[in-house]
């Protein structure tokens, strides 16, 4: 049958195609790497507030070392109420997307940092810090996300 063609109930087959369709794009759209653009964007306008450097921003941005991932990964996993994705595919793309924009968030946080000094050089530990802290809470957010899956599987 082609698209736009009636079916046999009388009604257009290309309704039901496009909504389809529209689906589809807007499970892509609307998930975790939405999500990590917008946190993204948060982490710029916190880097952007230590311009120039000062003793009190860096200091603040210190903390977002550990306080951002600790915040922006487990809020990544509420995609699973806005998209219509499967369950395995989608932890997945949120596992994905966390760990490229968790990366791409901290590495803006520590480089606005700047003492002006040789303290400088030990910056990038505090890099380190952050992406483990957010690799140990997305995997502690993957095994609390798969007891709940396999516990629903019988539902």
């Amino acid at each position: 049958m082609r698209a736009g063609s009636l079916n046999a109930g009388g009604t257009s087959s290309m309704g039901s195609h496009s909504s389809i369709m529209a689906s589809r794009i807007s499970a892509l759209l609307i998930g975790p790497e939405l999500y990590w653009v917008f946190a993204y964007v948060v982490a710029y306008l916190l880097a952007a507030r230590n311009s120039p450097p000062t003793p009190a921003g860096n200091a603040f941005l210190e903390r977002m070392w550990w306080l951002f991932p600790l915040l922006a990964v487990p809020f990544s996993y509420l995609t699973y109420l806005v998209s219509n994705s499967g369950r395995w595919g989608l932890l997945f793309r949120i596992n994905a997307a966390a760990a490229v924009g968790l990366t791409f968030c901290l590495v803006r946080l520590t480089n606005a940092i700047d003492y002006r000094d040789s303290r400088n050089s030990g910056v990038f530990g505090g890099f380190v810090i952050g992406i483990g802290v957010g690799v140990m809470l997305l995997a502690v957010c993957d095994i609390v996300t798969a007891v709940r899956f396999w516990m629903t599987r019988s539902q």
